[in-house]
């Protein structure tokens, strides 16, 4: 926080499922300024709020707390993280004649989908484990633009070959990856040219960008970028200035690092 003037900290702090709304309970009384959300809370914590900005409203996923008085209001900063780093991935190609394979449906998923709709995406094929949770979510999206065609599909090897045949852009926003070596998908399946965002962050390269490089993808990315952009939008509606993004950056290269670590924390942050 030095690199911006403000005389605080950003800190993670681990939430067991039955202390979330304590927790927020301190952001609501001024404890703190506000707070990020991460999985498995974006989708549960609406419920705990006053109130959600527009984006976080349509997601109905939320990634950043504000206090506005005593009120805690829910805003999705992850789907302009998600447009930030697709317009670096698909530099050159026409988002509107682009189709895209995301995989999860659940908070990040939904961001992810909307950022590609409000990026002019002409198809957007959402794949999870449970068809039902992946229909909803193209079932609450389907209104938002006459120009993008949204599907559900069940998370099998055989639909996702088909899709990603003709697929400009797979976005892995599931959380295969964040804890193991582990693909969403197999790597016999990545088509050569394609571009990856894989929404896991991590020091090392996980293991779908590695098979995507070696199976010809045209450009990759890991969770940094749209970490580094979803970031810097709630610093500023925390704030109200401008994000310091490279000393963001470098934070968020040395929290990396220091996750690659062993750690006995194994709860989910808030």
């Amino acid at each position: 926080m030095v690199a911006a003037g403000i005389e605080g900290t950003y800190e993670l702090v681990d939430i067991a499922p039955d202390d979330l709304a304590g927790a927020l309970e301190l952001v609501r009384q001024g404890y703190y300024v506000g707070c990020n959300v991460t999985m498995p809370y974006k989708e549960s914590v609406v419920r705990l709020l006053d109130g959600l900005d527009d984006d976080a409203g349509i997601i109905r996923a939320v990634n950043t707390v504000t206090r506005e008085g005593s009120d805690l209001v829910g805003h999705n900063t992850d789907a302009y993280g998600v447009r930030r780093t697709v317009e670096t991935l698909m530099a050159g190609a026409d988002a509107g004649s682009s189709s895209a394979v995301v995989v999860g449906a659940g908070g990040t998923g939904r961001a992810a989908t909307y950022g590609l709709i409000r990026s002019g995406f002409r198809r957007i094929v959402v794949f999870n484990r449970h068809l039902e949770r992946a229909q909803r979510l193209v079932n609450d999206f389907a209104q938002l633009s006459t120009d993008t065609h949204l599907l559900a599909r069940p998370l099998d090897e055989g639909a996702l070959t088909d899709e990603l045949r003709t697929a400009n852009l797979l976005v892995n926003a599931s959380s295969v990856g964040l804890n193991s070596d582990e693909s969403p998908l197999p790597a016999s399946i990545l088509p050569p040219g394609i571009r990856v965002l894989d929404v896991v962050y991590s020091p090392r390269d996980t293991r779908l960008l590695r098979d995507a490089r070696a199976a010809g993808a045209t450009s990759t990315a890991n969770g940094e970028p749209m970490v580094i952009h979803q970031g810097a939008r709630a610093f500023e509606l925390w704030f109200e200035q401008s994000a310091p993004l490279d000393a963001m950056s470098s934070a968020l290269v040395a929290a990396m690092e220091a996750r690659s670590r062993p750690s006995e924390s194994t709860a989910p942050g808030l």
